[in-house]
Order: C-alpha cells, then structure tokens, then sequence
C-alpha cells in the first residue's frame, strides 16, 4: 500500500505507488517529472501512440464495496500492444497472423493522472478482442442458434433479464454430455426469483442422482476380486451439467490457434469472496440480450464513475502548468495520507 511521507515542505516520498498519467502535453510531462521526483513508479499512455480505457480493476460503475469506498479497488489501464513481425518469420499464414494481431493487456495502477479530461461513459468502447475471428465466433449476446454444436458454454449474468437465458442454458446443459458454466459478480439479484430456485434444485437434483449412482457403482466395484478390480476403473462421480461461479467475472478471452481453443480467464476479487483466478476451455460464452455487439461484453458495466476517488484530472480549467503541478500535489497529499491510505485503500 502505497505511503506518503513528509520529508520537508517541498519533498514527498511515495512508495511503491504506480501511478499513470494520461496525455501527450507539457502538462504531462511536468506531473511524471513530479511523479518521479516522489519515487512513484510511473506508465504513460499517449492517445496518439496507443488506444487504452481507463476502468477500475474489479469494480463495475454501479459497484461498491460494503464497508469500504471505490479507493480501496485498483485503477486498471487496458490498452493495445502490438508484437514485432520478426518472431512470425517462421510459422505459417494462419498462426502469423494471430501472433502479428494486436493484443488488449492491461496494468493495474493506484492513481490515474489525466491530462486529458477523458469523457467518461458507463460504456466501453471497442478495443480488439470483440473484432478479431474466431474470438468473435466464440462471444454470444443471448443464447447461441448454434448451441447444438457445443459442449461448454458460459452464461454471465447481471440482471434479471437473465432468466429467459438461464432457462434455456440450464435445459441444453442437462442433455448428456453438455457443461454450463454460470458467472456473475453477484447472484443476490436473483435471490427471490422462482426460476433461479429450479435452476439451482435441478442442479442439486441432479448431484444427488450422480452421488447414488456412484454409491451403486462402487459397491459392484469392491464386490469384485482384487485381481478384476485391477482391471476395472474405479467409478467416479463425474462432472456435473451445471457449475456456478459466484463473485468472479471475465478478465479476459483468449483463442489459442494451434489447438483452435478459446480461453475464458476469471477473476474474483478479495472483496467477493477472496482473490482467484481460474482460467476455463470454453465452445462458447453467452451474455444477456441488452448488451450492444457493438461493445465488448466481457467488461460491460466497466469503468469510472464522474469524480473517482484516485482519478486525478488537470484540465484546462486550471490554467498555466504550475496550477496543475500545484493541483496534483494537493491530491497526491489528500490521497496518501496515513489515515486516509489505511482506512480507505487495499494492498
């Protein structure tokens, strides 16, 4: 957790804070000049170099955190990196061009200096992933029209216009051989919905069946001589049709051309249950049909609320880039105090 100590009237030492400052300007600059001077360890993002979005790193815009303020959660920068041509010489067409694609990454920071006055929007616009086939083959809005190909499909769910997914989802997933993923940040939305209660006793239904089949199983198993069991498999309960993921949500989707495989990498803060990442093959992952195709659906919900604690802005109202310099050290003061980085910041 970054600390801010007083070593004068004039000179602070911040550490280990990373901060990131926005913009390509004198300003600029000057505030990672400043930055620097107080040993934070400082990333630029120039809007004329890299496209990037600025959103908080497990936190949707209409989250918060029982207990603690927006604070308490890292800033995350995803933004786009390309890969040089040189390491694609010797593989073929199909795999080059996955590897020369530019890839979405991201870096978590606990301050964001913007000299921009970004336009905050509760939507996030495009970057790649969401473009790019077969990536794009693999993301859903609404249950897919050709989930009879698939083995495994992911729901991710955020309101109750989930239903009607979930209904469909949950009825695929039971035929023999189907695996459905369920996610979400929270399930407590659906907590007095009757449909959500069948979903979870169909669920429960169906493990008791597996558990007594199991038991049958192993009874015939161990009736047999030692030397037959050595050539029989030991009967297991199996995977069940339906797994819930509560708390977690989509990091990031990622295809892997040589086994022609799409990734769903998860990822569940300490503040929604302790900290996990899982990373799980999937045929297909399905959103709910409000979401726009337009926008990538695996960080819908994400980004910064208007005055975000930790969001520093030096605009033009400001005026010269001594105002500025003079505005951040009066935030970069108010943030990292003692009491206020203890009660209000995570690790």
């Amino acid at each position: 957790m970054p600390g801010l100590v007083d070593k004068g009237l004039d000179s602070y030492y911040l550490a280990p804070m990373k901060a990131a400052v926005l913009g390509s300007n004198r300003l600029a600059e000057k505030a990672k000049e400043m930055l620097e001077e107080m040993k934070a360890r400082v990333l630029c993002f120039d809007p004329q170099k890299v496209r990037f979005y600025v959103q908080k790193r497990s936190l949707a815009i209409d989250e918060n955190i029982p207990g603690k303020d927006r604070f308490y959660d890292l800033f995350r920068i995803v933004y786009e990196r390309g890969h040089s041509s040189s390491f694609a010489q010797n593989l073929g067409q199909e795999d080059a061009r996955h590897l020369l694609t530019p890839s979405e990454v991201f870096v978590d920071v606990d301050v964001v200096v913007d000299t921009m006055d970004l336009k905050l929007s509760t939507k996030r616009p495009p970057l790649l992933n969401e473009r790019f086939h077969p990536i794009k083959e693999s993301v859903s809005v609404g249950w897919p029209t050709n989930a009879k190909e698939y083995n495994r499909v992911a729901v991710i769910l955020k309101s109750k216009g989930c239903l009607n997914l979930l209904k469909t989802a949950s009825s695929w997933a039971l035929e023999k051989g189907r695996k459905l993923f369920v996610l979400g940040k929270s399930f407590s939305f659906l907590s007095d919905s009757s449909e959500w209660q069948c979903l979870l006793d169909e669920a429960q239904n169906d493990l008791e069946k597996r558990k007594k089949r199991l038991e049958e199983e192993m009874k015939k198993w161990s009736a047999l001589e030692s030397y037959e069991r050595a050539k029989v498999k030991r009967p297991e309960l199996g995977d069940a049709p339906m797994e819930f993921f509560e708390g977690y949500w989509p990091l990031g989707i990622d295809y892997l051309s040589d086994r022609k495989l799409t990734l769903l990498t998860l990822e569940r803060p300490e503040f929604r249950g302790g900290e996990d990442l899982k990373t799980l093959a999937m045929d297909c992952i399905a959103f709910e049909d409000q979401l726009s195709t337009e926008n990538d659906p695996s960080f819908w919900g994400f980004g910064i609320v208007p005055r975000e604690k930790g969001h520093i802005v030096l605009g033009s109202d400001l005026g010269s880039v001594d105002s500025g310099l003079k505005h951040l050290k009066t935030q970069i003061e108010r943030l990292f105090t003692r009491v206020d980085s203890e009660a209000s910041h995570g690790p």
